[in-house]
């Protein structure tokens, strides 16, 4: 796992600056997006199978598919955004996309059964100390 990683590390570095200074920003991002895209693929099942045997398929069924879903969810439902963008400065576009960011954020985390658990321990830390002493 570490020589992946660092083979990964040194092969991407001088990647993404290519694509970089050949393609911008828009290059770096499609190369860095083909970089993770390969490596989710094709490095995630050989790790899950060194590691742990059986976990991939039920890990991408009950953990990685409901968050997918609703990112997409979430993206489908910003796409009006688009229009709204180019109309704005940057720095309002800039919070309308953190703000479009932070939502999505918050529907993954509702949607999934660990951040609910940690929302529900979240609010027994905040609130079930109310009116007790120091």
């Amino acid at each position: 796992h570490m020589v992946a990683t660092s083979i990964n590390v040194v092969a991407q570095a001088p990647v993404l600056a290519l694509a970089a200074i050949y393609g911008g920003a828009r290059g770096a991002a499609i190369a860095w997006f083909v970089i993770r895209f390969v490596a989710f693929w094709i490095w995630t099942p050989i790790v899950h199978r060194k590691f742990a045997p059986e976990l991939h398929l039920r890990w991408l069924g009950s953990d990685l598919a409901p968050a997918f879903l609703t990112t997409c969810l979430s993206l489908a439902a910003a796409t009006p955004l688009k229009f709204l963008l180019p109309h704005l400065s940057r720095p309002a576009a800039l919070a309308v996309l953190a703000a479009a960011g932070c939502a999505a954020l918050a529907v993954n985390v509702i949607a999934n059964p660990s951040g609910r658990a940690l929302l529900a321990d979240l609010r027994h830390a905040l609130f079930s100390s109310r009116g007790s002493s120091p």
